[in-house]
């Protein structure tokens, strides 16, 4: 889990970021983000309903996306905005894979 001033938490900031954010594609997941004149960069993950109805997969799947990029969004020089949509493929990969392709989506905002 991202610390608490790390997370990208109210729905104005959300909606900015998705009106105005660049976006970088995936077989796996759609990453969206925005610099921001914070000093942090705060980031979340969205898990749309039509994933799954079942509150359960989705909050898995928000774990599993949240602890692969945990370190990548501490990391990032330029404080930034960032949201990530995982797709219904990302749900049967192995973690490594899924830490490889956030890392080289990553590389793409520094």
């Amino acid at each position: 889990m991202f610390p608490k001033e790390n997370r990208l938490a109210r729905e104005r900031d959300i909606k900015r970021v998705f009106e105005k954010g660049k976006r970088i594609n995936n077989s796996l997941f759609s990453l969206l983000f925005l610099k921001n004149n914070q000093e942090l960069t705060k980031a979340t993950v969205v898990v749309n309903k039509k994933y799954d109805k079942r509150a359960v997969y989705r909050n898995r799947l928000k774990r599993k996306f949240r602890e692969a990029c945990h370190n990548l969004v501490l990391s990032l020089k330029e404080p930034s905005d960032i949201i990530i949509l995982p797709k219904k493929e990302s749900e049967e990969i192995e973690f490594q894979e899924l830490a490889v392709q956030l890392e080289a989506a990553f590389q793409k905002i520094k």
